[in-house]
């Protein structure tokens, strides 16, 4: 479980992707709130306790909401075989 505490509306810079119905992380920037903390492939469990998916448009939207708009963020993740340790750097 990662807790993170961001103002409300400001970005995560991290991407979210689908992966078999899975939501799971596409990026994270070399700035991102999270860095070192999760990592790409790793797959979003839950977001203040609200679990999520990524099984239509709207749940990964859903998710992204939550993400964004939170000032306050506990955010469970599961780490896959398609975990990677690198991150993006915010210049690209």
């Amino acid at each position: 479980q990662v807790v993170i505490t961001k103002a409300a509306g400001s970005l995560t810079g991290i991407g979210l992707q689908a992966n078999e119905g899975r939501l799971t992380v596409a990026y994270v920037e070399e700035d991102s709130i999270f860095a070192g903390l999760i990592a790409a492939g790793e797959q979003l469990i839950s977001i203040n306790g609200n679990a999520v998916n990524a099984s239509t448009v709207s749940d990964r939207e859903h998710a992204a909401l939550l993400l964004h708009e939170a000032s306050d963020l506990s955010v469970v993740v599961r780490e896959t075989k398609d975990r990677k340790s690198t991150r993006l750097n915010s210049s690209h």
